[in-house]
This record gives structure tokens, sequence and C-alpha cells, in this order.
């Protein structure tokens, strides 16, 4: 079972946020074990969609940091739990995650995420693919 650490920037509500729970789905129904982590709660109206789609979630800060801050929680969280690969999307949560893999020699796949629900499938199965050769590796 692959394990994999899904960073965003925010659980913001929007775009983006709201096919979450379909990616995570996804990722689940090939075996993998999903845990999900915002950089910063923000509006929070996603948290809702999560809450009701049975996925928990891990904040970094409940309230805007800067991204040192962010990296030295995420490679903290990293140490104690330590995912086979990373996948972010967004920019701040790609930053931090590109950096604390790099650090601790985690794969990472980027991706921004502001793709139609009808497209989820399809995206998911290519990231896992991507992140099962990079595992592989």
């Amino acid at each position: 079972m692959m394990k994999i650490r899904y960073l965003v920037t925010s659980l913001e509500g929007g775009g983006g946020t709201f096919t979450l729970p379909s990616i995570i789905d996804v990722f689940r129904k090939y075996g993998c074990d999903v845990k999900l982590t915002a950089c910063e709660l923000r509006d929070g109206r996603a948290a809702e969609l999560l809450q009701k789609a049975g996925i928990d979630y891990d904040l970094l800060s409940i309230s805007k940091r800067n991204k040192l801050y962010y990296i030295k929680k995420f490679f903290v969280m990293m140490l104690k739990d330590r995912p086979d690969i990373i996948v972010t999307s967004l920019r701040g949560g790609s930053l931090v995650g590109q950096v604390v893999g790099k650090l601790l020699r985690i794969p990472v796949v980027s991706w921004l995420n502001n793709t139609k629900k009808k497209n989820i499938r399809a995206i998911s199965r290519i990231i896992l693919y991507y992140g099962l050769r990079i595992h592989k590796a």
C-alpha cells in the first residue's frame, strides 16, 4: 500500500478544493493510504465538504503564516509520519511540499488542481501512475 500525503495551500472554498473528496476517493480505491494536510484554513468552506465525505485533515496553521513556518511544520510532520510520496496542488502547497520532499528525499508530484469534476478520475490515475513510477525508482 502506497502512503500518500496530499498537501494543499488552504481549505478555502473554491474550484480546486471542492474536487478533493473525489481525488482522494480515487487514490483510496487504488489501495493508497491518503492523508490530507492544508497549510492554512482561510474561509474553511472546503472543510465542511471534507467532513461530509468522511475525510480527516491536518492543518499546519489556522491563520495565514509565512512559507518558512509551513515548511518547518510540514518537515516535522513528515519526519514523524513519512509517506512514500507527497502530492501537492496549488502554488503555496506545492512550494512547501517540494522543499520538504527535497530535504527528506521524498518524491513529490505537483499539479495545478483547477480541473472540472468530470476529469478527476482520469487525472487522479495519471497522478497515481507517476507517483508509482517515482516510488518504485
